[in-house]
Parts: C-alpha cells; structure tokens; sequence
C-alpha cells in the first residue's frame, strides 16, 4: 500500500507541477463543443489536447514517455483540468469574420493571422483581437505578396482558368468559374452562411474531376494536403467526420458507390447540424462534433440523388480535356503561385468587405441553399 501512495502522490505532485507551468507559459481553453485546447504563447499555436502534436509537445516539456503511467495520467489530469476551469472561447480553422467591427481575421497556417478591414492588409500573431486559430498539420503558411512581387499568372482567375466545364451545361464556362470564384469567397464568411453548399465535380473518367479537387486543397493547404477516399464501413463514415470536423478545407474523391451513410452525413454537413458519435469504448456517450471543413466531392454517377441531397450540391459537370497536363506540372505549378494567388484572394476578400458595407440584409431566394 506505501508504495501505491507514493506512486498516486507522484502523479499527483507530476500533473500540479506541468498545469502550473502552463499557465505560466500559456493557457487553457474551452470551446463550446466542449473541446480543449492549449496555446502556447511563446509559438502562438494553439493545440487541441486530444491531438498528436499536444502529446508530443507535452511529452517533450516533461520528458515523460506516452506509454508511461504518469504521462496518461497527466493527460487525464488537463483534460479534467480544462473542463472545470478552461477559459471559455470560440476556435476558428480558416477564418473568422467580425461583424461588428466588419473585419475578416483569416489564418496563415503559421503562427499567425491576416487582419483585413476593406482596405489594407496586415499581419498579426495568433490571438489578437481574441481571435484563435487552431494550428493544423495538414497545412503549410504562406505569405501575402505586395502586387508587384506577385509571379505571373498568380491570380484566382488564372487558377479558376483551367477547369473543362461541359459547353451543354445551361451556363457557360465563365459563368462557372463566377460561381466557383463566388464559392472560394464564401468560404472565408461563415457567420453568414451556417448552411454549406458542397461543390460537386462531376464527369466521366479523364475529365479532371480530381484534379481539380486537389488544386482547390494545395491551393488553400498547401503541398500537404491529398483528396481522400469514402469507405462504406462504420470505420470509413467516423473517418469522414473526423475529417469534417479537423480539418479547415477537405475532398473527396469517387463518391460514386451507394454508400448507405453518406447521403444522411452530407445533409447533416450542408444543413450545419452538428455531428453525434459514441465515444470510443463506450456505449451510450455521445460526443458532439461541429464541421468546420469546408467539402468538395467528386463523382463519375452519383447515387446520392436525394432531393434533401441534391439541392444542396453545386453541381459542376466536367468535360475531358483535348490534352492532359501531367499530374506532377499541375501540382509544382500550383504550389510555384499559392503565395500570389493566396495574396489576390486576400485582397478580393478585402473588396469582399466594402461590398458587404453597401449590401443589405440577403433578398428571400428560391434556391435552396439562400445563405449561398
């Protein structure tokens, strides 16, 4: 029994000691959904506790192994300790738009954030304004170029340029690429839209469907970031909400089997609804988990044809091109212009805000999706 104690006073004396070290070098935070979370203050990056990069950080400060009983119990220590006395605060993946002071906070992915007013441009780090961004792994930062430091060609409309739309489709090419460019606006404004539209490639085999999904994540995330595969098992469905619920933009590739999951998950997405799921190894738990990914889908025959479904789509019906680029030219190429093309989608989002000044409340619409 002595040596328990000991061993539980260890623990005990281990858990006080970090949790006070990191008030001292940063905070706790508690979300709404519940999740928590540590920022750093010296690196500015803000980690979810339940994450792979919070682990290793931690595990680094305290020299505890992972797999040791004292650093499981540590964990448990700070999840506990969040809940009860956790800062209450909103976290943001992508960007997050003020409307009372009409400013866009929008994340570099880095240490840092992106303050737009409708007319300048100006960096500043991780929590300013009490604007919090979740650091991610998935993406790499990048920076805003001044116009005459943009590389040629480092435009949206120059990106949004080589997408193959089908000449028989009711609008035309350009009128696409309005939508799309509308679309990528839209992203970085989510108080005003809590439904999501889901832009749908959809088109024969060779007619670029996912490499165009893939060009809108380099895009956004940078050279890490891949579409993903649907899975019809419940393993594959979790993977998905996880996905939707980690990540700040996602895609995926061949949604064309009858996936018995996904039609209801999609509404769910595009509706704003949160997600429920057991926690693991429990049976009447739930979780709540709140999308924040931003989704594409590609599909050669979608089976997903349900009205509740298919009015929440942006259906974009690609054609084959007369002649392929080579996968590895479009992927340098689009990763040689991120910056500059990230930088014009900056100031576009800019012109975004003083148009936001000069429109009123959205007019009833008899489209489904009206936020969009």
């Amino acid at each position: 029994l002595p040596s328990l104690v000991k061993s539980f006073e260890k623990k005990q004396l281990i858990a006080a000691a970090v949790t006070d070290r990191l008030r001292q070098t940063g905070a706790l935070y508690l979300t709404p959904e519940r999740q928590g979370y540590f920022f750093d203050t010296a690196s500015r990056t803000l980690h979810a506790l339940v994450e792979e990069p919070f682990t290793r950080f931690l595990a680094d400060l305290t020299g505890l192994n992972p797999t040791e009983a004292e650093f499981k119990y540590l964990l448990e220590h700070l999840l506990t300790e969040v809940h009860q006395r956790g800062q209450a605060t909103k976290v943001y993946r992508l960007a997050h738009y003020d409307m009372s002071s009409h400013r866009l906070f929008v994340t570099d992915f880095g240490s840092g954030l992106w303050v737009l007013d409708g007319k300048t441009v100006t960096h500043a780090p991780n929590g300013e304004a009490g604007v919090l961004f979740a650091s991610t792994t998935v993406a790499s930062p990048y920076v805003y170029l001044p116009a005459d430091q943009r590389p040629a060609h480092a435009t949206l409309a120059a990106f949004l340029e080589p997408i193959r739309f089908d000449p028989a489709a009711r609008l035309t090419g350009e009128e696409w690429r309005d939508l799309l460019f509308v679309w990528l606006l839209s992203l970085f404004f989510p108080e005003l839209h809590p439904t999501k539209i889901i832009p749908a490639f959809i088109g024969p085999q060779g007619s670029t469907k996912t490499t165009t999904a893939r060009r809108f994540g380099l895009q956004l995330l940078g050279e890490r970031f891949n579409v993903g595969h649907l899975e019809s098992s419940e393993r594959g469905e979790q993977a998905f909400i996880a996905t939707l619920c980690g990540k700040p933009f996602a895609a995926f590739d061949n949604a064309d089997a009858p996936i018995r999951w996904l039609p209801d998950r999609l509404a769910t997405y595009a509706t704003g609804h949160e997600f429920e799921l057991r926690e693991l190894y429990t049976t009447n738990t739930l979780a709540i988990h709140r999308p924040v990914a931003h989704l594409v889908i590609t599909s050669r025959d979608p089976h997903f044809r349900r009205p509740d479904v298919a009015e929440r789509l942006l259906i974009c019906r690609l054609v084959r091109p007369e002649r392929f680029v080579p996968e590895s030219v479009v992927i340098r190429e689009t990763l040689e212009r991120r910056d500059g093309v990230w930088s014009d989608l900056l100031d576009r989002l800019n012109q975004a805000l003083l148009a936001l000044q000069q429109v009123p409340e959205a007019a009833p619409s008899n489209c489904r999706m009206a936020d969009f």
